[in-house]
């Protein structure tokens, strides 16, 4: 089935009103970042190929984690780790990954979508206990309230890296047919959890 590739003008539009509400959204990683615009033209690749997944994806802000986060937060010891992963999707330069440990969480700086953008995948490995779990969320605003949806992982991944399943984004849920900001949290849960991430993608076209 082909894919319908929405107006650029219209995109463009559409960025370029947002733009200007969210400059102000996440504060960054570290005081030394500034965070990066939210509504930039983006970059597709059919990163997921190689797993007979053919669709378009473009990388969110700060999500191969190769120049520091910016815009994104971090606590219970979550930080950027050295040990990109192995499939080195992003360019065989690429060197780091995001590590989560127990009760560690990371909050990702603000990405516009619209309702033509209904799911993204990462890359993910568990290298502590296999009992841990990686919660994994999607927030944004409904009409001035906040939102969270929960979405679960197709299975517990192992020592070694591996791609996630395609994962739902609330596309239907956001309160305008318009450009608005969503953000990634995630949550290492329960004991012994050691979890990295890396190389966040959304998928930018709705299948027709």
């Amino acid at each position: 089935m082909p894919y319908v590739i929405p107006s650029t003008r219209r995109i463009m539009a559409a960025m370029v009103a947002a733009a200007g509400v969210l400059l102000a959204g996440a504060a960054p990683a570290s005081a030394a970042a500034a965070a990066p615009s939210v509504c930039v033209t983006p970059k597709f690749s059919q990163v997921f190929l190689p797993w007979k997944d053919s669709a378009l994806y473009t990388l969110s802000p700060g999500g191969s984690f190769e120049q520091g986060a910016a815009g994104w937060g971090f606590s219970g010891g979550t930080k950027i780790v050295a040990g990109n992963e192995t499939f080195f999707v992003g360019g065989t330069g690429h060197r780091s990954s995001l590590s989560v440990p127990t009760g560690g969480a990371a909050v990702s700086t603000q990405m516009c979508i619209d309702r033509t953008y209904p799911s993204f995948r990462f890359f993910a490995r568990n290298a502590g206990s296999v009992t841990a779990d990686l919660q994994v969320e999607i927030v944004w605003q409904e009409s001035g309230v906040r939102k969270t949806s929960k979405v679960a992982l197709d299975k517990k991944a192992g020592t070694t890296w591996t791609p996630v399943k395609s994962l739902k984004l609330p596309s239907g849920a956001l309160s305008t047919g318009g450009l608005e900001p969503v953000t990634f949290r995630f949550t290492s849960v329960g004991a012994g959890g050691a979890w990295q991430i890396d190389d966040l993608y959304v998928d930018p076209y709705m299948r027709r």
